[in-house]
């Protein structure tokens, strides 16, 4: 490639430095933005909205940021259509919201839909992603600031799924989910189980049928209650918010408690018989 001129010979070099952790990332980034045009296509307009990972010359997985006012499916088809990612198989999207405005992923999830190159799969909401805490001011936790959109057209080709989300049981398609070729599944969120049990959760999962699953990871997220919450680097401030206007005498709340070994046994079961070699319960 160096020495037909293509700019993606040298790409590699830069990779195989990076990867033996004989050059830093920083260098290869730089090479990339400096031939982004070249590297990406018309993805080169709008660099600053992707994360990408290089595997030699190639795009390996690249992570999409749509915020409120981003066309999704554009930033989505420009990066699909990159010279460089005619191997591309795993994309992230990532909903930023804009202080209290939402993020649609549902058009950036349908076109991604129909590229049958995509086996593994992303789906993060970044607020929810950075913050510890979940608050609200009765017990239901209010809408997340991202919809996700439907992953059934992905399921059949699947080896990776993972989420990154505030309110899980917000997530549509869980129940029942089907994904024969199903590798690795992820749930992190802020909210998992209710106040005494998870069982609206672990039902849900309960129904899954992953049969070549390796890898589970949930986050188990339990409810506490409080009469003003102390908020810690919280999804949407509330009692700290502020044109907050009442008690300021917080505190980390009470727990009745949730009984993992039972509550999470249906959802064990589903895995009883697959190839799993990774279970992550945090």
């Amino acid at each position: 490639m160096q020495e037909a001129n293509d700019v993606r010979g040298e790409l590699v070099g830069l990779s195989h430095a990076v990867d033996e952790g004989r050059t830093e990332a920083g260098l290869r980034d730089a090479y990339v933005q400096r031939y982004a045009t070249q590297l990406l296509g018309q993805a080169a307009d709008q660099r600053a909205k992707y994360t990408l990972r290089w595997k030699f010359s190639e795009l390996a997985a690249v992570e999409v940021r749509i915020g409120p006012d981003d066309d999704g499916p554009a930033l989505v088809r420009a990066i699909l259509e990159a010279p460089t990612a005619e191997l591309l198989t795993d994309v992230t999207l990532v909903g930023v919201p804009d202080g209290a405005r939402r993020v649609d992923l549902s058009p950036a999830m349908d076109l991604l839909g129909g590229a049958r190159q995509i086996t593994t799969l992303g789906l993060v909401d970044d607020r929810a992603r950075s913050s510890k805490m979940l608050v609200s001011r009765d017990f239901d936790a209010g809408e997340n600031l991202v919809t996700f959109g439907s992953f059934a057209p992905f399921l059949e080709r699947l080896v990776g799924l993972s989420f990154d989300v505030a309110d899980s049981q917000a997530i549509a398609g869980l129940e029942g989910l089907s994904a024969p070729e199903l590798r690795s599944f992820a749930l992190r969120s802020l909210r998992f189980a209710d106040w005494e049990d998870a069982s609206t959760m672990s039902g849900r999962l309960a129904t899954a049928t992953w049969p070549k699953l390796e890898s589970l990871e949930l986050r188990l997220v339990e409810t506490w209650v409080a009469n003003v919450p102390n908020e810690v680097e919280v999804y949407i401030p509330v009692y700290s918010a502020e044109d907050y206007d009442g008690r300021d005498d917080t505190d980390d709340g009470d727990i009745e408690g949730v009984n993992w070994r039972t509550d999470l046994a249906p959802v064990l079961a589903t895995v009883k018989s697959a190839p799993l070699k990774r279970l992550a319960l945090t």
